[in-house]
Formats: C-alpha cells, sequence, structure tokens
C-alpha cells in the first residue's frame, strides 16, 4: 500500500460537452509525479442535481503512472463551466477555462487521444471545456 500526498500541483481537465466524463491529468509541484484522471459521472438525486450542471458527482480513477497502481475515489463538482472538484483526499480550483477554438487548440495538444477519439474534427473539440487549476491530493491510498 503507498500514500500519496501532494501539498499542491497543476492540474488539466477536459470536459465534453453534456458532462458525463472527463480526462484529465495532475502533476505534483513538489516530487514532479504525474497522474492520471478519469471521471465518470454518478447520478444524483433529483433534489440535488442542477439540469445546468451546478452539481454533478463523479467516480474518479486515479492513475499513479510510475507505480502502474489506480485507486477510485467520489468527488463533486460544483460551478459550472469554471469548476471545483471536491473529495475526502482531492481539490482541483480551475483558474483558467478555455472554449470554442482555444479549447480546441489545448484538446491537440494536451488530450491527444481526445482529439484522436473524433478524428481531429475541431467543431466536436470546440464542444468542450477544458480547464487549468490548482489541485490539492492529500492521503490518497494506492493499493499494493
Amino acid at each position: 500500500m503507498t500514500t500519496f500526498f501532494s501539498s499542491g500541483g497543476r492540474a488539466a481537465l477536459c470536459f465534453p460537452s453534456g458532462g458525463s466524463w472527463f480526462q484529465g491529468y495532475f502533476i505534483c509541484a513538489s516530487s514532479r509525479a504525474q497522474l492520471g484522471l478519469m471521471g465518470e459521472e454518478i447520478p444524483v438525486d433529483d433534489c440535488v442535481a442542477c439540469p445546468d450542471g451546478g452539481y454533478q458527482e463523479y467516480r474518479l480513477t486515479v492513475l499513479h503512472f510510475a507505480l502502474d497502481k489506480e485507486v477510485q475515489l467520489i468527488v463533486r463538482k460544483t460551478g459550472g463551466d469554471l469548476c471545483q472538484l471536491d473529495g475526502d483526499t482531492v481539490r482541483f480550483q480551475c483558474s483558467l477555462l478555455l472554449t470554442d477554438d482555444k479549447a480546441a487548440e489545448a484538446i491537440e495538444k494536451y488530450f491527444p487521444s481526445i482529439a484522436e477519439r473524433v478524428d481531429h474534427d475541431v467543431s466536436l473539440l470546440q464542444e468542450c471545456t477544458v480547464c487549468f487549476g490548482d489541485m490539492d491530493i492529500t492521503n490518497l491510498v494506492f493499493p499494493a
């Protein structure tokens, strides 16, 4: 069992239109460790759901590339496009939001697998939202 702790770092997240999933990565400021992020939306009770995406919950898979390990946890997304993610061990605050042409350019550069999935169709990439911001990860336990 390995416990990951970061006093901070930068993350990039890509939310395709519809918001049912997202992909991203995190680079730890102190160790330069890189983690992959994959979120899949979890249905929430109608009383807390927001039709405009103001509150969503995701099952977040965190992949530690150097350890070849992954762990899943639940995070809450608030703030619409200029989002925040909060969970027991993960916090993200968006400081730069890209849409339209800027989002398409960022996806081609930072998320090539997403661009390839849609055959680099700029009109589809323009529908995505890309968020850059600060992320903290504390006491994230990867299995042995």
